[in-house]
């Protein structure tokens, strides 16, 4: 189960993570998580640059480990990078000490104080903890791209429908992003006019 839009009461309960900007900035952030991927990472670079727009890239240190050179080519096109942990393991499975310890794994390769939990899983505790050190950024749009039950069509009339500006859109990489490819450039093209799409504003 996840939520399209991301409840009131769960960004009060997670109210040391970042959900979305002010609804004022005239901006809009579309974040992809779980690269570097030699089958998606190319094309996405190729695609912001075409739009000519920045984007936010939470990284898998394992990844980062196996395709170094893809993740400093996010890094040089100017992208926010951030720490998804080294493995994408959820919190809700394994003990406290395991989920720092892949926190701080994946930080020795991603190199940055953006941080986003996998699956958005994390005990309140243990935001606690992470706010101290980093700038836990969460979404308020997630329209499913990795759901099979889900279209294209759908994904996009999803981000249509629940973004707004001071948004933070969350997507995925993988070896399939046939579904991205159908219903990203249009996501981009319905926003560019109006809203200046970014990458995330913090790093050190």
């Amino acid at each position: 189960m996840y939520f399209v839009r991301t409840p009131s009461v769960v960004k009060y309960y997670y109210s040391k993570a970042i959900f979305n900007f002010p609804r004022t900035t005239g901006e809009i952030f579309f974040t992809f998580d779980d690269g570097p991927s030699p089958e998606s990472t190319p094309y996405l670079l190729k695609l912001l640059n075409d739009y000519k727009v920045k984007a936010s890239f939470f990284c898998l240190g394992k990844q980062v480990k196996s395709y170094p050179a893809l993740f400093a080519e996010i890094q040089a096109e100017g992208h926010a990078i951030g720490n998804h942990g080294f493995e994408h393991l959820k919190s809700s499975q394994i003990s406290s000490e395991v989920f720092f310890d892949n926190v701080n794994k994946g930080a020795d390769y991603v190199q940055s104080n953006l941080f986003r939990p996998p699956y958005g899983s994390m005990k309140r505790f243990q935001l606690d903890q992470l706010a101290e050190v980093y700038k836990v950024i969460m979404w308020d749009v997630m329209c499913g791209d990795f759901d099979r039950f889900v279209s294209a069509e759908k994904c996009f009339q999803r981000i249509m429908k629940n973004s707004q500006t001071g948004s933070i859109i969350v997507l995925h990489e993988g070896n399939d992003i046939s579904k991205l490819k159908s219903f990203l450039p249009d996501s981009l093209q319905y926003y560019k006019p109006d809203l200046l799409i970014k990458a995330l504003p913090y790093s050190f």
